[in-house]
């Protein structure tokens, strides 16, 4: 991982390896990126596909939605939900939906949000892969 250079032989220092360097730069660079919320953005979708909503998803999560919010507060920051399950009391808004090739997804990732007498419970981001 690390090689050691000697440059001068009174002096000893270690220096990267440049394909750890390539591969961990290439690793972090592979990571999407999170932005603030952005409630123009979190709307900007087109036939399903939404562009910004998977960059803002730790912030929504984290920093927008708190349990005990009601949700009209939540369709104020959010909008109307993609999803309703009333038999679950859950809503849902579509964060990432990849068809690859197919006609069905082959990939989604969903927040669900979890009701309580209108307030709510818990906020999951489900994250569903075909086999």
């Amino acid at each position: 991982m690390f090689r050691v250079k000697y440059s001068n032989p009174s002096r000893l220092f270690l220096m990267p390896h440049p394909l750890f360097v390539a591969l961990t730069f290439f690793l972090y660079s592979c990571q999407r990126s999170q932005i603030p919320f952005d409630r123009a953005k979190w709307d900007d979708c087109l036939d399903g596909f939404c562009d910004y909503r998977e960059s803002m998803i730790e912030d929504v999560m984290h920093h927008q939605l708190q349990k005990g919010m009601h949700i009209r507060q939540v369709r104020e920051i959010l909008g109307q939900p993609n999803q309703i399950d009333s038999a679950r009391s859950e809503i849902k808004y579509d964060v990432f939906v990849d068809y690859g090739w197919n006609i069905d997804p082959i990939e989604t990732k969903t927040l669900v949000i979890s009701l309580k007498d209108s307030a709510i419970k818990d906020v999951v981001l489900h994250h569903w892969e075909a086999k």
